[in-house]
């Protein structure tokens, strides 16, 4: 016989998350409870990630299932936990640490905006990348925290999430960051006719440099990921179809297992590192040039500058001035300033 109660106190294992118990049943598969709804995210398979209240079904200290109804939206989603990749429920403000000696690592007034065009006013926090002092790497931060009127925490990588652009306000001074590859990079004169930004991905090779030893070492990444990746998944779903999964369990089982060995070879491996600390000897430092009116967006590098400005400035009879402003990249607030003055449209 099945037994409903209610309670209403904090059970061990979901405490740490802010959940609580809501319902308790019992039968003979043992004890399931459904937790109250909490503000947090789901972390699809895919890489789809769903924000709204989301509630958890327990059957025996396990997680079986997770429930969101997404914002904006009135109908619950529920998902098997083999078919989300992570979840969470919201942390709170005051269990942040909030005094870092970076100041951007802090929580300031600030804004973020999504790729879907919502806005959004809170606090805002520079995540700092692991094994890094500073508040990312030399780009930027790969992760932002963002606490809502709630005080309610919710954080954003760079990689997966859907920002594409934020504000955090220090001290009265508005510090700009664009999404660009996996950083949050900081804009130069972001209210200007003309911004600035660093490019993490720079193109143009150095003399006598090579990339071939990059080529090699993302070919052989890529080569000993998609393996990994093809027998963790066929090993995965044999063995969940034999415990009697279902089609759709099975298939989540394996594309969960998949992601998982493809990132473990890229973590023995740390091709991301080696790339970056190869890409500061390969090629040129690189960096944008944004048209705020015109909206178009110039590429700049020590042996071009000179071309840029003309491009930019075509029309304004500048040529000769331009060829003795163009040199050295650690002169590009002065072409930035030298591009504000003498622009004539």
């Amino acid at each position: 016989m099945k037994k409903l109660t209610i309670i209403l106190i904090f059970i061990p294992f979901l405490s740490s998350a802010q959940w609580t118990a809501w319902s308790k049943m019992s039968s003979g598969k043992g004890e399931t409870i459904v937790t109250n709804s909490i503000r947090g995210y789901v972390e699809l398979a895919g890489g789809k990630r769903l924000e709204g209240m989301v509630s958890l079904k327990v059957l025996n200290a396990d997680t079986i299932e997770i429930r969101i109804i997404p914002d904006g939206e009135k109908k619950k989603q529920n998902y098997l936990r083999a078919e989300v990749v992570s979840f969470a429920g919201a942390k709170m403000l005051q269990d942040e640490k909030n005094d870092y000696k970076i100041p951007s690592k802090n929580f300031h007034p600030g804004r973020i905006f999504f790729e879907n065009g919502d806005e959004w006013s809170g606090k805002v926090a520079m995540k700092a990348q692991e094994n890094f002092d500073y508040q990312g790497s030399k780009y930027g931060p790969q992760a932002v925290k963002f606490a809502n009127a709630n005080d309610e925490v919710t954080e954003y990588s760079a990689r997966k999430g859907n920002i594409i652009y934020l504000i955090q306000t220090i001290d009265g001074v508005e510090n700009h960051y664009i999404k660009v590859d996996k950083y949050f990079v900081e804009v130069g004169n972001p209210k200007g006719r003309f911004s600035y930004f660093r490019n993490p991905s720079p193109t143009h090779v150095r003399e006598g440099a090579t990339s071939l030893a990059e080529s090699a070492v993302v070919k052989v990444s890529e080569d000993l990921q998609k393996a990994a990746a093809k027998a963790a998944a066929k090993s995965t779903f044999e063995q969940s179809m034999k415990d009697g999964k279902s089609m759709g369990e099975a298939m989540g089982n394996a594309t969960v297992a998949a992601m998982q060995a493809s990132e473990n070879v890229n973590d023995v491996l740390k091709t991301d590192e080696i790339l970056e600390d190869e890409t500061a000897n390969i090629y040129f430092e690189e960096y944008y040039i944004v048209d705020n009116k015109k909206l178009t967006r110039s590429i700049i590098y020590k042996k071009n500058v000179d071309e840029v400005l003309n491009a930019i400035l075509e029309g304004c009879g500048l040529e000769e001035k331009i060829v003795d402003k163009a040199g050295k990249m650690n002169e590009l607030t002065e072409a930035m300033v030298f591009l504000e003055e003498n622009i004539c449209d």
